[in-house]
């Protein structure tokens, strides 16, 4: 490889590229990595000035399939370790035919995934519990496993990270999708490119089904991690006894991103609904910012509805699961906790003398902002609410939500150029004066914070609302309750997998 200076490259109209100023090089070089042209990642051969451009973006993001894992150690040499921002581990899983996609997975089966991702955990983790910590830098790891017959039968609406799957980006006028629906397929629920009936309960159980990693509890720890993101589009969901174990795992974890999903059969509620409490409170205290969502579905609905036992009572649980996330916030410069537990729940176990000395911003969903809630139980929570936010001195975000299908509200409470104001924004009429005292308890938050009077308004919502999806997108909430990408996925999952009543 050449030196510096850089070759006397030429182009058409006989420029010297050595004679561009290295600032302008470094933009067009920029540009050229932007487009990431087929075979954009060789022009770093050319000299030591484009690898040093062309290197930092070539590694800054490796998505690595089960078999990339192995080759791992010799893909990244060590000076390039520190390029490396963030790994994508995409697990592919074993097929399953027509024979099968109806039932559950069997043990054999389940067993054979399990051990496939556990194999490739180990080996990213055996691989880069070597790499420096670099907080300033920070990495990400993001898991997701999948089978690609996911999406072949039942679910072929559904993203599960596949290679050919269209992204936002790739979704524009006039341009072709990689991955279209199916025309006709009735014996999956398919007609016409119209989904006619919900999948077999069982289907929905194979696709949901859990990932219990016992043997990975033998993997090395890795403290170059600091950041987690398991996104939504991973269907199975971790045991608490799994996740218990990945978290040990990364003891300089800064921030985690979680999209789980709910879960209704009583068995799997006794074994996964302690993993809400589990990981939470086993998140490492080098923890600052927090992102969880609880996603469901139509198809989850359905199962819900088949398995339910009517005596089960979730309310004691979703009060323990409030009070852990209330304690765990004190420690927090960013909490959002959409769906898993309700705020009515995190500021009733939120103590008269708790102090937030960090918090910076903080999102909660309640289904007290429903329309058909009673306004008096909705004014007391936004009174709870004022009361916490007096002892929460960074504070400048607050959002207290509820979204599903043709209903959306926010209560925001946001600080920007030196201005408090809250906004009630909602497809429903919603007017913060007829809310006894809520006004007057976020004044005083406001007077505390910048010895101002609050600004109070209403932001109407206008546009229909088909899914939970469409509710955040539309609510426009001032901070991340979920990844863009998942949202992108949420409503357009809704808006092709929507059963046809033709």
């Amino acid at each position: 490889m050449s030196s510096s200076p850089p070759l006397p490259i030429v182009n058409e109209n006989g420029v010297n590229w050595s004679l561009i100023p290295s600032e302008l090089r470094e933009m067009i070089l920029k540009a050229i990595v932007r487009c990431k042209n087929p075979g954009w990642g060789s022009h770093a051969a050319v000299s030591k000035e484009w690898q040093s451009v062309i290197e930092v973006e070539n590694f800054c993001r490796l998505k690595l399939r089960y078999e990339c894992v192995f080759q791992l150690e010799h893909m990244v040499a060590p000076e390039r370790q520190k390029l490396v921002r963030h790994i994508w581990l995409n697990i592919g899983l074993f097929d399953y035919n027509c024979g099968n996609c109806h039932i559950r997975e069997n043990r054999y089966n389940r067993e054979s995934n399990n051990i496939k991702i556990e194999t490739a955990l180990g080996r990213l983790f055996s691989v880069i519990c070597h790499w420096p910590w670099q907080p300033e830098k920070g990495l990400k790891l993001e898991l997701n496993a999948y089978s690609d017959s996911d999406s072949q039968h039942f679910f072929q609406h559904y993203y599960i990270g596949a290679e050919h799957e269209e992204s936002p980006e790739e979704v524009r006028p006039n341009r072709v999708l990689a991955r279209q629906l199916p025309a006709h397929d009735p014996t999956h629920g398919w007609i016409d490119d119209q989904r006619v009936f919900v999948p077999p309960t069982e289907s929905i159980w194979r696709l949901f089904s859990a990932m219990f990693l016992t043997g990975f509890r033998e993997s090395p720890r890795v403290a170059a991690v600091t950041s987690l993101v398991i996104r939504r589009q991973l269907r199975r969901c971790f045991s608490p006894f799994t996740l218990q174990v990945l978290l040990d795992k990364l003891p300089c974890l800064l921030e985690i991103s979680y999209e789980s999903w709910r879960t209704w059969n009583e068995d799997w509620k006794e074994i996964f609904f302690p993993s809400k409490s589990i990981f939470s409170r086993w998140i490492p205290r080098s923890v600052k910012r927090i992102v969880i969502f609880e996603d469901t579905n139509d198809d989850i609905t359905t199962a819900m509805n088949f398995y339910a036992d009517p005596l089960w009572d979730s309310s004691a649980l979703d009060s323990q699961i409030g009070k852990v996330f209330a304690d765990r916030s004190l420690q927090l410069e960013q909490l959002a906790a959409s769906f898993m537990t309700d705020a009515r729940h995190f500021f009733h176990h939120c103590q008269k003398s708790s102090v937030w000395p960090r918090l910076q911003s903080l999102a909660l969903t309640t289904s007290l902002l429903c329309s058909t809630s009673s306004r008096e139980r909705a004014a007391a929570l936004l009174r709870a609410a004022a009361k916490s936010a007096l002892n929460m001195p960074k504070l400048h975000t607050m959002a207290l939500w509820y979204g599903a299908r043709r209903e959306a509200c926010a209560f925001i409470y946001k600080i920007k150029a030196g201005t408090a104001s809250i906004t009630a924004r909602s497809t429903w009429y919603m007017d913060l004066n007829h809310y006894p005292g809520v006004i007057t308890a976020w004044n005083n938050v406001s007077f505390k914070a910048l010895h101002r009077d609050i600004h109070v308004s209403q932001d109407p919502i206008q546009e229909v609302i088909e899914s939970h999806g469409d509710a955040i997108h539309y609510l426009r909430l001032p901070c991340t309750v979920i990844d863009t990408v998942s949202l992108w996925q949420i409503r357009r999952e809704a808006a092709r997998g929507r059963i046809s009543v033709n």
